[in-house]
C-alpha cells in the first residue's frame, strides 16, 4: 500500500539534493592563479637575434610591469620572465595590457622545457585583455617536444614582437590570470 509522502520527507529529499547540486557545482568551477608582477620578473632582448634592446621596470601603478623594447637596431623579439609553479592542471591564461604597436604573446615552460608559444596579438593604446585557451599553443619547441603540456608549469615569459610600424614603445602589464580546471 501506497502512503503519501510526509511534508518531511519531501523536505528532507529537497535538502539533499540541493546540497548535492552545491556540491557538484562547486567541484566544476575554475579557479584563478594570479601571477604577481614583482621584482621577481627579468628582462632578456632575445639574444639570439641580435638587435634587440629594452628594460623592464616597475609600471606606473602597483603591481604592474613596464617593458620597454626598442628593434631599431635589429632583433626579433624581447621577453620578461620569471619562475612559477603552477602544479594545477592550467586550462586557459588572461593577460591585460597596454601599449601601442607591441606584438604581445606568452611563452609558458613546462616540467620537460618544453615552451609553449601563444601569440596574443597587437596591443592599442587602450587597456586590452586577452583571454585564451591553453589547448592551442601557436608553437612548441625544446623539452618532450611532443606538444603536451607536462605539469607543473615552472615558467612563464611575456614576449614583445617586432613590429616593422612600431619598432619601439613601451607595453604595460597589468594583470596575469592563470586558469585551471
Amino acid at each position: 500500500m501506497n502512503q503519501p509522502l510526509s511534508t518531511n520527507r519531501i523536505l528532507s529529499f529537497t535538502k539533499c539534493a540541493a546540497i548535492c547540486l552545491f556540491c557538484l557545482t562547486v567541484s566544476s568551477i575554475a579557479s584563478e592563479i594570479p601571477v604577481e608582477l614583482s621584482d621577481a620578473w627579468e628582462f632578456s632582448s632575445g639574444e639570439e637575434y641580435p638587435g634587440g634592446t629594452g628594460s623592464l621596470e616597475s609600471g606606473p601603478t602597483e603591481n604592474t610591469l613596464a617593458i620597454a623594447y626598442d628593434f631599431s637596431a635589429g632583433g626579433q623579439y624581447v621577453a620578461a620572465g620569471t619562475s612559477i609553479d603552477a602544479s594545477e592542471e592550467l586550462v586557459g591564461i588572461e593577460v591585460t595590457a597596454t601599449g601601442p604597436g607591441g606584438n604581445l604573446g606568452v611563452v609558458l615552460t613546462d616540467n620537460t622545457d618544453q615552451h609553449f608559444i601563444f601569440r596574443l596579438g597587437q596591443l592599442e593604446d587602450s587597456e586590452k585583455t586577452f583571454d585564451l585557451p591553453l589547448d592551442k599553443p601557436s608553437d612548441s619547441y625544446g623539452g618532450a617536444d611532443d606538444k603536451t603540456l607536462h605539469f607543473p608549469i615552472k615558467g612563464i615569459r611575456l614576449i614583445i614582437e617586432k613590429n616593422p610600424s612600431q619598432l619601439e614603445g613601451t607595453v604595460t602589464v597589468s594583470k596575469i590570470v592563470l586558469h585551471t580546471k
